[in-house]
């Protein structure tokens, strides 16, 4: 069987997925609302002084299977889309789609998001800038929310 053999994959709908990607997008939205509130002051989060148990309960609920679904997903639809282009087009298209959002996010947008950590807890933070070019760079380095992507990137490598 050669690539040629393969039939076209239907351009139907798939509407359960769909649903399925909407309500874990709004899970994953609100579990990380919900982390702001929890019991513990996780060290890597910007914490709120109101805190409450459901929370906690919440969080452990839901934290242990959204990503999980989310590659899932992302997994069952990576199948049809190789079929119907080379292997070099698909990742011409995943690394403009994925692999360049994703570095572009962990440079510039991710810098921001951890600078609010120190923002938050200190009377006096450190300049943004002293802070991204000593520690953002340096020991504080992270891809914040955008970890997912590069894990995305290396599930299609694999």
């Amino acid at each position: 069987m050669t690539i040629n053999d393969v039939k076209p994959v239907s351009k139907k709908r798939l509407y359960f997925l769909d649903n399925l990607k909407a309500f874990t997008i709004i899970l994953v939205m609100t579990f990380h609302v919900a982390m702001g509130y929890t019991t513990w002051d996780l060290p890597w989060w910007v914490n709120d002084s109101q805190k409450n148990m459901f929370f906690d309960l919440f969080g452990f609920q839901v934290d242990v299977y959204i990503m999980p679904i989310m590659f899932l997903i992302a997994g069952y639809f990576a199948g049809p889309a190789l079929f119907n282009r080379s292997i070099t087009k698909f990742w011409k298209i995943k690394l403009r789609r994925i692999v360049l959002p994703w570095v572009l996010s962990v440079l510039f947008i991710a810098p921001f998001i951890t600078y609010a950590i120190p923002f938050s807890r200190m009377d006096n933070p450190p300049n943004y800038f002293s802070f991204v070019t000593t520690k953002f760079f340096g020991p504080n380095f992270q891809q914040s929310h955008f970890w997912f992507l590069g894990v995305l990137t290396l599930f299609f490598y694999c």
